[in-house]
Parts: C-alpha cells; structure tokens; sequence
C-alpha cells in the first residue's frame, strides 16, 4: 500500500474527487486531508450503501467513500494524545491506517499542532504511542526535516520504536514556505543514511516533485549516494497534472493500471462525471471572463485561492477558487454539483 507514489494530505485539496482520480492513475494509497480530531470525536456518523459521512454541528467534517476505504488514509492533526486515540477508535472501521500531522505550518496549527509538534517530542512520541495501542490499523506520521539530518533521524528512530507503520518525511524544515523554498533532497538522503536499515525502507518522500524531471532527478540523487529510492507522495504534482502518477510507476517498472485517462482533458471529463457526492455549488469561470483577475480584493482576502489546480480555469466552490487545466469542454457548463 506504501510503496507509492501516494497522493499527500492536502488542506482542501485532497477531497474525494481528487483521491479518486489518482487512485485510478495508479497511486497505491490515498490521503485526505488533515483533520482536527476533536471535530472526529464529537461528530455524528451517517453511513450509506456508497460511504459515510462525519458531521458535526450540521457541518460535514469528513466524507469518505466506501470503494476506495481500503486504500485510503485518514489524516488527524491534535495534541490531546485521549483525544486522537478515540479518533482513532472511531475511524478506523472506515479507513486503511490513520497518519498524524506533524508537517502542516499553517496559522492553524499554531496551537501545538501540525509542525508545533517538532519542538514537544515527548509529546509527540505520548500521542503516537496512545494512536497506535487504539487502533488496528497501521499508525504513520508526516514531518519536516529537524535542524541536522542526525536530529532527524533520532526522531524517526523514537517514532518506530513506539509502533507506527511509516514516516513520510516533507524534505523542508518548519520555516521554510514550499513557494520560496526548494526541497532538500540531500538533507533527506543524509537522514537516511543515520536511519537503520530496518527503518529506512517504511520512509518516504514529499515535497518538490512536480514533474516528472523532478522525479527523475531525485532517483539519480538517491542512486548516486546509493540510497535505495524511497516511495514519494504527491501534492501540488498531483494537483498541477494528475497524469504525472503514470508516468512515476512507468520509472518505477509498475504496471500501469489500465484506465482511460490518458490526457488532461479525459481527467477533468472524469473528475465532473465522479466527483457528484458532496452536493456543492460549483461555478465554473474561465481566466480573463471573471478570472481571477476581476474578482474583488476583499473576495481574494476572504477566501483560498489556489493558482495551481490543474491549471488555467476558474472554479468557485462556496467562495473558494480553484484553477483548472484546460477545461474546455466544460464551457457550455454553468455549474456543477460534486
């Protein structure tokens, strides 16, 4: 399930349509994106003959669907080590394994969450501790790279001594922003080299693959210092172009998993037939006619803009603009329901 490439958690990104596209380009498990455990825990269940829902305070926390549960891996982000452990409890009927958030550096993670984390290892290590001993399904963790690649690699250490499954290490330390910042693929090479054997083969990789040249470049790296290539996981890749999971399990010698999505437009045809179940409002708007351009300063302010999102095209979900790649034959479109 691990061996990759995996689609990464993704705050508004990894929904259920996007998990389901790269599930059928080939990715061998998939995220969603993170969520607070508290809002698991004091949400109410609702399932159905296609999935089940988790809702809390009318507002739907999670969703997930029932054909893609056992590839699929669910996200938490806390610090209340009872908290996520009944989390735990309470997802893991629906899911392949369960992962902690200890990468995000987002402002919402300023309360000892998501990154925060890094600086309370004792903490870290009590949370992931109770996870593991709640759950039957495997535990795995996402960080960032610590100060040296030995801290990194202590900590990695500490983390499969108490159980989990997989560490996927974001090769960007906590400061460091994905738009400003190149990824450390040798700060990542170097941890594995202070990682035992045993350990560094349930590690991977994200952050700075977002085309295939990209992953071409850190295999040659991992070759050259005769690191064994590690399974990467893809987020704005993915996003940018879906496809670029084929073409990683082509470098990797994995079969192709037969589809019929063979270019960008056959994607997008797919994501608008599939992605139905979350009952929204979309509007579709192409750039340069209500791009984002001509949208007011206090709309942009107000709501996230993702300028990378299979790029080109305007799409507003309950304010919130997501770009598109060619989404041309959407245009006759006025909306879609997903």
């Amino acid at each position: 399930m691990y061996n990759g490439p995996l689609l990464a958690p993704m705050v508004r990104a990894s929904f259920t349509g996007m998990r389901r596209i790269a599930d059928k380009l080939g990715a061998t498990c998939v995220h969603t994106d993170v969520v607070v455990a508290s809002n698991i825990v004091q949400a109410s269940i609702f399932e159905s003959e296609n999935g089940v829902v988790f809702v809390r305070n009318v507002q739907r926390v999670l969703h997930l669907e029932k054909d893609l549960m056992h590839k699929t891996i669910i996200q938490l982000a806390g610090n209340d080590p009872v908290v996520l452990s009944e989390a735990c409890k309470k997802l893991q009927p629906y899911c392949a394994g369960l992962d902690l958030n200890v990468g995000c550096a987002k402002e919402w993670t300023q309360g000892c969450m998501g990154v925060a984390l890094l600086q309370q290892p004792q903490l870290l290590l009590k949370i992931v501790t109770m996870m593991v001993a709640s759950s039957e399904k495997p535990i795995s963790v996402k960080i960032r790279l610590l100060d040296t690649p030995q801290q990194t690699a202590s900590l990695i250490q500490d983390l499969f001594q108490v159980g989990i499954s997989r560490v996927t290490i974001h090769m960007r330390q906590a400061t460091e922003d994905r738009e400003k910042h190149c990824a450390r693929f040798m700060d990542f090479i170097d941890v594995i080299r202070f990682v035992s054997p045993e350990n560094s083969s349930r590690i991977a990789a994200n952050g700075g693959i977002l085309c295939i040249d990209d992953y071409k470049q850190f295999v040659s790296l991992c070759k050259a210092e005769n690191i064994p290539v590690p399974p990467v996981m893809l987020a704005r890749g993915a996003l940018r172009y879906p496809l670029l999971f084929e073409q990683i399990r082509a470098e990797m010698g994995e079969p192709i998993v037969q589809n019929d999505l063979k270019t960008t437009s056959d994607v997008i045809q797919f994501f608008v037939n599939t992605a139905r179940v979350n009952e929204t409002q979309f509007i579709l708007k192409e750039k340069g006619e209500g791009g984002p351009e001509n949208i007011p300063l206090d709309f942009m302010k107000k709501y996230r803009f993702y300028q990378q999102f299979f790029n080109g095209y305007i799409l507003i979900k309950s304010g919130e603009m997501v770009d598109f790649t060619q989404m041309y034959i959407l245009r006759s479109l006025n909306s879609l329901i997903f």
